[in-house]
């Protein structure tokens, strides 16, 4: 009785309120204490009425939640609420706004939104902004920024909007420690805001945070209730992050004196959901709806929040997991701007993954269509959409380091067009590697898919089913097998769905298996030059097959854009290093490899001390002698390094670097370990032997039968050498 007495009270106060205001605090916490006696009341006992009552007052109680969303959300838009403090609460009769906005779009035939080179786009992620320091070190770039005009995209604090996934995550979960991690979040923001702000910008945002923290705490609330969160209370609340960041880092900007503006993108960017979890930005609605805002807000510097947008039906949205770099690109479009800079924690785009090649290089340009393909395989410095946005207008994008200035960064932009083709020559046709690793091949065959209209058709109709993602295929001509690669984490769903989709087909013998190849890694090269360059692939299968490493897979489209190979997942480091090493994109490395060093041996290391060269390798002449005297077959793996001497000199080859080892035999006495030093040393790279005896050479050539066998070494005489002349030859 005193449940249904609360609950009926708690309509009583909501039908007395006006439709188009926000439900009270105290009503709402009457009504979400009602749902909560619901949950507490013992189930068992109640009778099947009672429990289908139970069920329809909770259902109505989350619908009434949701309905005061959408009521916030439709009193926003027209300018009812002061929800974010940039709209005055106004009891103007609704026929009085509708003649306001006939106004405002006379007003706006006069006055155009300036478009064009005057405006550059800076895009800042979560780890710039990260602590209150670093804010204001962004505002410092921002004021020294002499555009003319600037639009500034924050993304969330760093963490934050992982803070904001784990809220939902346990408030679904009914974990009660949700409400002290929300907490947590005010906390943050608010220490950063005492350090940043003061008097009334400190007043205003400590105000605006508060009544958002209540806010989310009343949908936690309502997930918790329900144990599930819908999409749009999860894009309401993690879209938070990004609003408290742009107003604290706008407020630091006017401190400094520039006249600058918030803008909540939701007002402005308008996108379409679609079924593969992506948006569509509706770039028509987008521009109208920014020359209105900018018509309201007049200002030369802008910041704007990333990640979060609204559907056409004005219900907030978002642009996905890092979604802030497609939000930079899409406002880069709107404006016509003349530059995108991405700020990030790298120094630009590597040739290849630093962390797995240590002489990877910053590249200093990249096509559009190269750093799409590079974006795509793992390169994880750009969103994948990123690029198509500024495609349109050939806006260029430029990734550069907040914590290291003087880095130039990475420009994405048109390639020009070079009318020497000399300086192309030398240009290597590879931009750069890429590798995504945790994959598996499904291979499916048989003989009855040959010449069968739908096949393929059925095979990734079954993949789709089960939610997987296709990330490169492989079919031969013949059509007797299709070969693709998945996500491993997803390949047991996709092998049991395509078992049972073609079960009839497997019995009757049309097919003759579905196989899984567990424990792979993908490996793309990219360059847009791959497609007017004779032998690209003739020197990267060369390169993979001198480290001995298998290839499963190749897929290439016609665009040459990307050669794309399928590896064992312990080989995937080695070839990358020796694809790396084969387009001349590393630092000159001369790897020297002495073997049997006595009088001669010793004079020659004399020779390298007297050209002080000692600052290039590490070396101890009596180690070295002391390991190289023995003869017989001894095991590489255990030598220590002054062994594999390492010289790294920056010297440039055709605009680029090379990879070369060079072994020194100095005495027949140590031939037989050559074979063994020879495979060690050649697993990345060319080998060059060095002879200083003349007699050395003929007796190596009986191995070469062994170097080829046993390893799958070539051994090739490039030149003879005498004290003063050399003669060439390829034999």
């Amino acid at each position: 009785m005193a449940l249904s007495s609360s609950i009926s009270s708690s309509l009583c106060k909501l039908s007395s309120q006006n439709a188009l205001s926000p439900i009270p605090i105290r009503i709402r916490s009457s009504i979400l204490d009602a749902g909560l006696s619901l949950l507490s009341t013992n189930s068992r006992s109640a009778s099947d009425g009672g429990k289908k009552m139970k069920i329809f007052l909770l259902v109505m109680l989350f619908q009434m939640v949701v309905l005061r969303v959408y009521i916030n959300i439709f009193c926003f838009r027209m300018g009812y609420v002061c929800q974010w403090g940039r709209r005055k609460s106004s009891n103007t009769p609704l026929i009085s706004a509708s003649v306001m906005d006939v106004s405002l779009d006379k007003s706006m035939e006069k006055v155009q939104l300036p478009k064009g080179d005057n405006w550059s786009v800076h895009k800042f992620g979560g780890t710039c902004v990260g602590t209150s320091e670093r804010i204001k070190n962004v505002a410092e770039i921002i004021v020294k920024d002499d555009s003319e005009r600037k639009l500034v995209v924050v993304s969330a604090m760093s963490k934050v909007t992982d803070m904001m996934y784990d809220l939902i995550y346990k408030a679904q979960s009914r974990d009660d420690s949700y409400i002290s991690a929300v907490d947590a979040v005010l906390e943050k923001h608010r220490l950063t805001a005492l350090d940043l702000l003061d008097g009334d910008d400190l007043a205003s945002f400590l105000s605006r945070l508060h009544h958002d923290i209540n806010e989310i705490k009343e949908m936690l609330r309502a997930i918790y209730i329900a144990g599930h969160a819908s999409e749009l209370f999860s894009d309401i609340i993690v879209g938070h992050g990004e609003l408290w960041s742009a107003q604290m880092l706008s407020s630091v900007v006017r401190k400094k004196g520039i006249d600058c503006k918030w803008m909540d993108t939701r007002d402005v960017l308008i996108v379409n959901p679609t079924s593969a979890n992506q948006v569509d930005p509706d770039f028509v609605e987008s521009e109208m709806r920014l020359e209105k805002w900018f018509f309201q807000n007049p200002s030369k510097t802008i910041v704007a929040t990333g990640f979060i947008a609204s559907t056409p039906q004005n219900i907030p949205t978002t642009l996905k997991r890092d979604g802030s770099d497609f939000s930079a690109a899409i406002m880069g479009a709107l404006f016509r701007a003349r530059q995108v800079t991405i700020w990030t924690d790298v120094d630009g785009v590597y040739s290849a993954d630093p962390r797995k090649v240590a002489e990877a290089v910053i590249l200093n340009q990249l096509s559009y269509q190269e750093a799409w393909e590079m974006s795509y395989f793992g390169a994880n410095v750009l969103h994948p959409r990123t690029i198509i946005p500024v495609m349109q207008y050939g806006i260029p994008i430029v990734i550069r380091n907040i914590f290291n200035l003087s880095a130039p960064g990475t420009m994405i932009c048109r390639p020009s067009v070079d009318e020497n083709e000399g300086n192309q020559r030398l240009e290597s046709p590879v931009k750069g590697f890429a590798t995504i690793d945790n994959v598996a091949l499904i291979n499916v065959e048989g003989t009855g898919m040959a010449g069968v209209p739908g096949t393929a058709s059925a095979i990734f109709s079954a993949v789709k089913d089960v939610g997987a993602n296709v990330i490169m295929i492989s079919q031969a001509s013949s059509e007797h097998s299709v070969c693709f690669a998945v996500p491993e984490k997803e390949v047991e769903a996709v092998a049991e769905a395509l078992q049972s989709r073609f079960r009839q087909a497997l019995d009757a013998g049309r097919l003759s298996q579905v196989a899984v190849v567990p424990n792979c890694s993908i490996l793309a090269t990219v360059g847009q030059r791959m497609a007017s360059t004779p032998g690209v692939s003739a020197s990267l299968f060369s390169a993979l097959a001198k480290a001995n490493i298998n290839i499963r897979a190749i897929a290439q489209g016609c665009s040459e854009y990307n050669i794309t190979v399928v590896v064992k997942r312990e080989d995937c480091i080695r070839a990358l290093k020796a694809v790396h090493s084969r387009f001349y994109l590393s630092r000159t490395t001369i790897a020297m490899g002495i073997i049997g060093p006595g009088l001669i041996g010793g004079t020659l290391l004399d020779q390298l001390r007297d050209q002080e060269l000692d600052a290039y390798f590490d070396l101890f002449k009596h180690e070295v002698l002391g390991l190289c005297q023995q003869t017989g077959d001894w095991d590489v793996d255990v030598i220590p390094r002054p062994m594999l001497l390492a010289l790294r000199i920056s010297s440039l080859f055709n605009n680029e670097t090379v990879f070369v080892a060079a072994l020194i035999i100095l005495n027949i006495g140590s031939i037989i370990t050559a074979p063994r030093a020879v495979v060690t040393m050649s697993n990345m790279s060319d080998m060059v032997l060095i002879f200083l005896n003349l007699n050395i050479l003929w007796t190596l050539f009986w191995q070469a039968a062994v170097l080829k066998e046993d390893f799958n070494i070539d051994l090739r005489v490039m030149g003879i050498t005498g004290s003063r002349t050399m003669l060439l030859s390829d034999s």
